[in-house]
């Protein structure tokens, strides 16, 4: 049988020294669904142990009809309104999510059609769940 490690792991220091953030936005879907709706999928104590290890009581729903990008096109848009820029403007999209539209194509692919941004431009999906913020940032950065 594997032993496993139980060492101290130092925490790595990154320095992210071209990275500018101008603009950030973020938004959920307005239906709320408590976590006791989960109780076909879900025992109770399962529910129990979920809201215990991650804080979480409830979710929000997306409209039967929308998909991850219909959200992330409505908010892009608007913060590129509110910035002036423009599909153009960009070089590239990382997109992070726990849940794309599909398995394939990527979603920042579609968000690349949907927002304009040039056919040249680089784009790719991170799904890493709550870390994937800090991946997003360093990838950008490269």
């Amino acid at each position: 049988m594997a032993e496993a490690y139980w060492g101290q792991i130092e925490a790595m220091k990154v320095t992210l020294s071209n990275l500018n953030i101008s603009h950030i936005t973020a938004g959920l879907p307005k239906k709320i669904i408590s976590m006791r709706e989960y109780e076909s999928f879900f025992s109770e104590k399962e529910i129990r142990r979920i809201k215990k290890s991650t804080g979480v009581e409830s979710v929000h729903m997306a409209e039967a009809d929308k998909c991850t990008s219909d959200y992330a096109v409505m908010l892009a848009r608007q913060l590129m309104e509110k910035s002036g820029l423009s599909g153009g403007d960009f070089d590239g999209i990382v997109f992070i999510s726990q849940t794309p539209d599909y398995r394939v194509p990527a979603t920042s692919v579609i968000l690349q059609n949907r927002l304009g941004l040039p056919q040249t431009s680089v784009a790719f999906d991170i799904n890493y769940g709550c870390s994937g913020y800090i991946y997003g940032l360093y990838q950008a950065a490269l």
